[in-house]
């Protein structure tokens, strides 16, 4: 308090400057780590068009944005890349807002474009979201069965902060569900 009777206002409002440029920042820093992955511009016109018109790349909680810093992953909680069907092009999944909820979404390079796939749509807000990758051959335990396997390809997990997750492995074409977390 005495400190703020000392200061005159010149000083004040280049703390409050200060302050703000720390702010701006700290945004645009997060902001950046939101998306270390351009959205290639093929899935962005998929996007735009009619079914998703107005999306945008989903937020990530700070617990999550946190999470990912401490684990150093390389890859952003709503925008990943790897090759989920095997053939050595890059895929891409991105965890989306569109109307008020969340969808997660794969889109599969097919040279001259992508195919989509819609893998979930979580409730949004209950529990933090997040994309993750699993690379070829890593290990799981699919959860139904209790049989632990071998990734073939990179797949995308769909999580739940600190509850559960899935993961969504490309086989013939299609993304199969299997429950990775419990």
């Amino acid at each position: 308090m005495n400190l703020i009777v000392l200061l005159d206002g010149s000083r004040i409002r280049s703390i409050v400057n200060c302050l703000t440029l720390l702010l701006w920042l700290g945004v645009a820093i997060a902001c950046a780590q939101q998306s270390s992955v351009p959205v290639p511009n093929a899935i962005r016109s998929v996007l735009d068009k009619k079914e998703y018109r107005g999306w945008r790349l989903a937020e990530s909680p700070r617990e999550v944005q946190e999470y990912f810093r401490h684990q150093r992953v390389s890859f952003a909680p709503n925008l990943l890349s790897g090759d989920f069907n095997g053939d050595g092009k890059r895929d891409y999944a991105l965890l989306i807002e569109h109307r008020n909820r969340l969808i997660a979404l794969a889109f599969v390079n097919k040279g001259r474009g992508f195919t989509k796939h819609t893998l979930e749509t979580p409730p949004k807000g209950e529990v933090p979201v997040y994309l993750w990758l699993y690379r070829k051959g890593e290990r799981d335990t699919d959860y139904e069965t209790g049989k632990e396997f071998t990734y073939r390809t990179d797949a995308v997990g769909v999580m739940y902060y600190e509850k559960a997750g899935v993961s969504y492995v490309c086989e013939r074409g299609r993304f199969r569900r299997v429950i990775t977390s419990d």
